[in-house]
């Protein structure tokens, strides 16, 4: 899986992937040091999709270019800058003690996340 960006969605994006098992790899100019995963330091490059299925998209400047390339080779791209260009989307997930709730509402992420709080709210 790519992540490009490492801003803080795409951090916490990064993250919860790895911590689901997935193979992932940060492209980004800049990273937290302690993000604890594999980052290339640097500015995208279209090769970066190269063996990837999955790219999440969260730097809220190259999303186009990315989604198109990721459009252009049939690879699953979510864009954390707009919802409703992706061709796949994350849902908002939240765990309370052993419960974990995954939330989609079509293509809006604030109804998502409204939701999961408001059934996390509830237990």
């Amino acid at each position: 899986m790519l992540v490009v960006g490492a801003g803080p969605v795409g951090v916490r994006r990064a993250r919860a992937a790895a911590a689901c098992g997935a193979d992932v790899l940060v492209v980004a100019p800049e990273a937290p040091a302690d993000l604890e995963l594999p980052v290339a330091r640097r500015r995208f490059a279209p090769d970066d999709l190269d063996g990837a299925w999955l790219v999440l998209s969260c730097t809220g400047v190259v999303d186009d270019h990315v989604a198109a390339l990721c459009h252009e080779r049939r690879t699953w791209c979510v864009r954390a800058d707009d919802a409703t260009l992706s061709e796949a989307w994350v849902p908002a997930v939240g765990r309370a003690e052993e419960v974990v709730v995954s939330v989609t509402a079509g293509r809006d992420p604030r109804r998502s996340i409204a939701l999961r709080d408001a059934f996390l709210d509830s237990l």
